[in-house]
């Protein structure tokens, strides 16, 4: 008995790393297909990703929502350029915040008042693929449990205005997600 519970552990353990690990060549397919991928609700006719199933129990340290964080400012990044500094916190199936392999996508996007839906017109938008493991160490911060970005915008920002911030995150490990968050640039 000891041996056949060995053997099915050491067999959720292989399918859970070959998931998580991407073995279905899913990098190289976004990779070809290019790093724009779509705007959020609109529908590709090209998927970059093709879904992996991972087995229960490991899904559940998959995201299941992301969350803009609080501390997401304007920042002046070097004497020409500044941009948005967005701190974005995944949260998984326990409800503990965990990290996520796949391609987020930022929106800036002007504020309109008195609007259900306060989203206005694109400033600027980025793409940050998060599917590599070093690219992926190098946006984790791992005291604060979160991703940071550095968003450089090509336009200046007006201090002391209200923009919305909207992120998506699209993976073959999990289904698409999306957050939206309305910030003051503070200088």
């Amino acid at each position: 008995m000891t041996g056949r519970i060995s053997r099915q552990t050491a067999a959720w353990a292989l399918a859970g790393v070959c998931a998580l690990a991407g073995c279905d060549d899913s990098l190289n397919a976004m990779r070809r297909s290019g790093a724009q991928g779509t705007m959020p609700g609109e529908v590709s006719k090209e998927n970059p990703y093709q879904h992996v199933n991972v087995p229960s129990p490991l899904n559940e340290l998959l995201p299941r929502a992301i969350q803009i964080h609080e501390f997401t400012s304007v920042e002046k990044f070097s004497a020409a350029k500044q941009g948005v500094n967005v701190r974005l916190q995944c949260t998984d199936g326990f409800g503990s915040r965990t990290k996520a392999f796949g391609r987020f996508r930022f929106e800036l996007r002007q504020f309109v008042p008195a609007e259900a839906n306060k989203a206005g017109d694109l400033i600027r938008w980025w793409v940050v693929d998060l599917l590599d493991v070093a690219a992926n160490k190098q946006h984790w911060q791992n005291t604060l449990m979160l991703y940071e970005f550095k968003l450089e915008c090509d336009q200046p920002l007006t201090m002391n205005t209200k923009y919305v911030l909207v992120a998506a995150f699209d993976s073959p490990y999990s289904d698409r997600m999306f957050t939206e968050r309305v910030f003051v640039a503070r200088p």
